[in-house]
């Protein structure tokens, strides 16, 4: 029982610091369709959820550079995001516009960046398939929202849905939204 009460008190001093981004892009009939992976270790073990993880001291404290460098890790490039996607981000792309939301908690602190791509990156391309980035993810694949909502998706996943489903890039059918907000978060 020590035991649980030290770490419950060294995260409640010393919160986990994270962050994350989902990518989103239309289908050729406009479609919203989203990348997740299948984590393949805890926390979320089993679980669709999206390319994040925590903030590392050197990134002083940047959200948005944990981020990147998450998805870089994630999905196996190497590359700065910026490096490796541009000839799919927006040409107005930039860190300072990034659509995003906070998750502040006593113990957790959360930034989810919603990046919209021009169009949906080859499979060869990115995520790339080497045993790094299996090590993370058991698979990863883009989805139409609408199936996403279907899977079992990590509590912070489906609550991020949950958080950017009136934003511009996942504007939806009446019918996929309401799906959206009755998706028990």
């Amino acid at each position: 029982m020590r035991f649980v009460i030290n770490k419950l008190s060294e995260h409640w001093n010393n919160p986990y610091r994270g962050a994350g981004i989902i990518f989103v892009t239309r289908s050729a009939d406009g479609t919203p369709e989203v990348f997740a992976g299948r984590r393949r270790r805890p926390p979320s073990a089993g679980r669709w959820v999206l390319v994040g993880g925590e903030l590392d001291p050197i990134e002083d404290g940047s959200y948005f550079d944990c981020a990147c460098r998450e998805a870089s890790e994630e999905t196996c490039n190497h590359l700065p995001l910026d490096e490796h996607l541009r000839q799919w981000l927006p040409s107005d792309f930039s860190a300072d516009t990034v659509e995003k939301r906070t998750l502040k908690l006593h113990w957790y602190e959360w930034q989810t960046f919603l990046v919209p791509l021009k169009e949906r990156p080859p499979q060869d391309v990115w995520p790339c398939k080497n045993a790094e980035f299996l090590f993370e993810f058991s698979e990863a694949q883009w989805f139409p929202l609408s199936e996403l909502l279907k899977l079992r998706l990590s509590w912070l996943l489906r609550f991020d849905l949950w958080r950017f489903r009136n934003s511009p890039a996942t504007s939806l059918s009446p019918a996929a939204s309401k799906a959206v907000s009755s998706c028990g978060c």
